[in-house]
């Protein structure tokens, strides 16, 4: 554009000189691209003369308005790129010098009316170029019919050029922040996933241990109260048994919190019973504490007719409770819980509803990890995983419908159960034993003796591989955890030999066994100790049928 006659030509190269050192500085300074963008197009209008335009940059086949405008309101946000007269320096990636603008028919008819109420007549579009790639346009508008020169549109490309060098220079600097955050990131899960393995290594030697004392302190009190007639021993077995199952509780809770995965036999679980207990268990939260401080909860269920569901109603009423407790927690002043279950399908819907506060939705995505929670220190952020966990391993799904304001509802979906064989008597069959824990042993020919089973016994894995192949069986019970070779050891021997036998793993170590593997061996159980005596005796029933 035409230079002032009164102004020396030097005058202007230094201040063009300038401008596009200060350019460069911000870039250098790594600027935010916004206002990097609002600060090359100040500077270009104000040397070529220009009094509007700014940036327009590529977003797929589109053109999009970047940074101010002070008439974008007047101009289509969006163009398709050859559209218009910026669109068509996109598509070509040469400068356009356009002339009464007003009257142009390349110009959209939008911006033609714009133009025409904001009276520019000239415009001077050029591309935003990396390598040959067009990442956008720098537009400038005047109300003066004036030539443009080749050295006008020289300055206005070299500004047009730093800005695409800036912008993917930002680009490419926020794509590495972001990778150094996903790998931060990785780095904490990995970290955390170590020390979650050397805690549930430890838990799990714990729990092998414990286990095996559990299994046959529970089973020997079983044993002995089905013989007992004095009202007194029996209540003092009763009471063995009872703080039995509790340790076996605990031994479970440390499993669940290290994430050690157990599986179990299934039973036959009514979800009507699941939600009583649950509720029950909570009831101090949302009756008496709710009381004292002046709260209110309405508890509404829903069970209709559910079907039951195969799995461990322990383990399911604790996923309830957790499910509970955190619904009660986003209800800090009261509210309404509706807790419904019904079959859907082959499946059964078990569905908790709160009028809490609900969730955003970048918590709602992060709702089932372990460990997160918004609640504070007073949180351990395992109650939804926790929950997750044990849905998950009974062949269910767990999923969270919230938003804010609008309160959260829990689904749980869970297969129903289908022929479940009920604890009874199995016909009479040979039964392998290999357990190296003698008092677990004991209870395990004890119980099988009683029912009118024939026992062989193994005491190390060694013995157990050399029965397995000399010997004919109707059913094998062997721990996993042997003296001399593995239970895994025996069970292939048995499978070598072409035997189909039935199998059961039972385990103290209540590990997550490799699925493939466990597909290999045919048919087979894992039961968890400890056991209950009428768990064992179904397990004998199913496998001998």
């Amino acid at each position: 554009m035409a230079q002032d006659p009164e102004v020396p030509p030097v005058v202007h190269e230094q201040a063009q000189l300038a401008a596009l050192l200060e350019t460069v500085k911000r870039i250098a300074a790594l600027t935010p691209p916004e206002a990097l963008l609002d600060a090359i197009a100040d500077a270009v209008r104000r040397l070529l003369g220009f009094e509007g335009g700014g940036f327009r940059l590529v977003e797929g086949d589109e053109l999009v308005i970047a940074g101010r405008w002070g008439d974008a309101s007047m101009l289509r946000p969006r163009l398709k790129i050859g559209e218009s007269l910026s669109g068509r320096v996109a598509a070509t990636g040469e400068p356009l010098v356009a002339y009464e603008i007003q009257d142009d028919p390349r110009l959209d008819p939008v911006h033609r009316e714009a133009d025409r109420r904001l009276g520019y007549r000239t415009l001077l579009a050029v591309p935003l170029r990396i390598g040959t790639r067009v990442t956008g346009v720098l537009v400038l508008r005047s109300r003066v019919r004036r030539e443009i020169s080749p050295a006008d549109v020289a300055l206005a490309q070299a500004f047009a050029d730093h800005a695409a060098i800036a912008l993917e220079n930002a680009r490419l600097y926020t794509e590495r922040q972001n990778a150094l955050e996903a790998l931060r990131a990785s780095q904490e899960r990995q970290i955390e996933a170590e020390r979650l393995r050397a805690l549930g290594e430890m838990a799990s030697g714990i729990a092998h241990h414990f286990n095996n004392m559990l299994a046959a302190m529970l089973g020997r009190a079983q044993l002995l109260q089905s013989i007992a007639t004095d009202p007194k021993i029996r209540q003092g077995l009763e009471t063995i048994e009872r703080l039995a199952q509790g340790g076996a509780q605990v031994v479970r809770r440390i499993q669940e919190f290290t994430r050690v995965r157990r599986r179990h036999a299934p039973r036959e679980v009514r979800l009507e019973d699941v939600v009583a207990d649950a509720l029950e268990l909570t009831r101090g939260r949302w009756e008496t504490e709710a009381q004292s401080a002046g709260r209110v909860y309405r508890i509404e269920t829903d069970l209709g007719t559910a079907p039951p569901v195969p799995g461990a109603a322990v383990e399911l009423r604790e996923a309830l409770v957790n499910i509970l407790l955190n619904a009660f927690d986003a209800m800090p002043e009261g509210g309404r819980l509706r807790v419904s279950a019904g079959a859907a399908g082959d499946r059964v819907e078990l569905r908790v509803e709160d009028s809490g506060s609900g969730m955003a939705e970048e918590v709602r995505r992060r709702a089932l990890e372990p460990f997160f929670t918004t609640k504070g220190p007073k949180s351990s952020g395992l109650g939804l995983a926790v929950a997750y966990g044990v849905v998950e391993r009974h062949g269910g799904a767990l999923t969270i419908d919230s938003e804010p304001g609008r309160g959260t509802t829990v689904v749980v979906t869970l297969p129903a159960a289908r022929d479940l064989v009920a604890p009874g008597t199995a016909p009479r069959v040979r039964v392998l034993v290999v357990e190296d824990e003698e008092d677990v042993r004991e209870v395990l020919v004890d119980a099988l003796t009683e029912w009118g089973h024939e026992v062989l016994v193994a005491v190390d894995g060694n013995e157990g591989v050399r029965l397995a192949n000399g010997d004919e069986f109707d059913l094998v019970l062997t721990d996993l955890s042997l003296p001399g070779r593995s239970g895994w050891a025996v069970a292939e021997a048995l499978r070598a030999r072409g035997r189909e036998v039935p199998i059961a793993f039972v385990t103290g170590w209540g590990e997550e066994l490799d699925p493939a593997r466990l597909a290999g061996l045919g048919r087979v159980e894992v039961v968890s100790k400890p056991f209950r005596l009428d768990e064992l005796a179904a397990l004998v029933a199913r496998l001998a049928s």
